[in-house]
């Protein structure tokens, strides 16, 4: 996982399972870690969190996803070294809350939204840590979530996957405090993509070989391999070969998938389990 400036930071599937990340990198000048992480349409997720060294102080997690602010989590000083946040949702009011959820990026011919500035953060989860003064209880307001991101299909630039969230659920009575920065500590910036896009840009390294011995029809045919006149090529590919290429990464994946499913005679599963003890964690707003 993710440790650099003073924290840990990583994401987790429903089932607590830690998200592999890759490239990552530190930015010591900016105070920013940044990483790569897959993404998988329809699956939920959590953003977790522990503060390692700033155990003195009140520090906030403050969480955008795709651009967008959904609140925050507070760790007060004196319980630093025991809590982990894991926030799984958005809180919508004082009892309610909408989850995290993967989904496939909604593309539109719709000339009106051809370069708006919303798009160019889709593909992005980000904590800014804060150190902050802790103010009073306050009440949650009750707060509507736009739909799924829907981006032009020609600005999208590789992207398959948004951020959206699932419907409103019931929860416990969120306990709010207002609060008032002192300063940014730290800044930790996951870009999350489909695993095989991952794999295809070197991101993440190549898939295990799995030889599939009882359907030997159903390994890929050979690519075939055509001759181009000099004249044909380019330097380099403009942004539709390159969209196509990424399709074409997808589809290969979608048949290997099929190809371990068969191949795999058991799945196991786990239950999910709580990530932290109540009263550890304070939202904000």
């Amino acid at each position: 996982m993710p440790k650099g400036l003073g924290f840990n930071a990583w994401m987790s599937t429903d089932n607590d399972k830690i998200l592999q990340e890759f490239g990552i990198e530190t930015d010591l000048e900016n105070k920013v870690v940044r990483c790569w992480i897959p993404s998988e349409a329809g699956k939920r997720f959590n953003i977790c969190w522990k503060n390692v060294e700033h155990l003195g102080k009140d520090i906030c997690g403050q969480v955008h996803v795709d651009g967008t602010p959904v609140g925050g989590r507070l760790i007060r000083a004196g319980k630093a070294n025991t809590c982990i946040v894991t926030m799984d949702s958005v809180i919508t009011s004082e009892t309610s809350c909408r989850r995290f959820l993967f989904s496939s990026l909604q593309l539109t011919d719709d000339d009106s939204l051809l370069g708006a500035s919303s798009a160019q953060k889709i593909g992005d989860i980000v904590i800014v840590f804060h150190e902050v003064t802790v103010g009073n209880i306050v009440p949650a307001r009750n707060i509507t979530l736009c739909g799924q991101s829907t981006v032009h299909e020609r600005s999208k630039k590789g992207l398959v996957h948004s951020i959206s969230f699932t419907a409103e659920e019931k929860t416990s009575k969120q306990i709010l405090r207002n609060s008032s920065s002192v300063k940014i500590i730290a800044t930790f910036e996951f870009k999350y993509r489909p695993l095989d896009i991952l794999r295809a840009n070197k991101t993440a390294p190549p898939a295990p070989y799995i030889p599939v011995t009882n359907s030997p029809q159903s390994e890929l045919p050979p690519e075939p391999v055509t001759k181009r006149k000099a004249d044909d090529i380019k330097e380099e590919e403009d942004d539709d070969d390159s969209e196509e290429a990424n399709e074409l990464v997808l589809l290969r994946a979608r048949v290997r998938e099929l190809e371990e499913k068969r191949a795999k005679a058991k799945r196991v599963k786990t239950e999910p389990r709580a990530a932290f003890l109540p009263g550890e964690i304070i939202d904000l707003t």
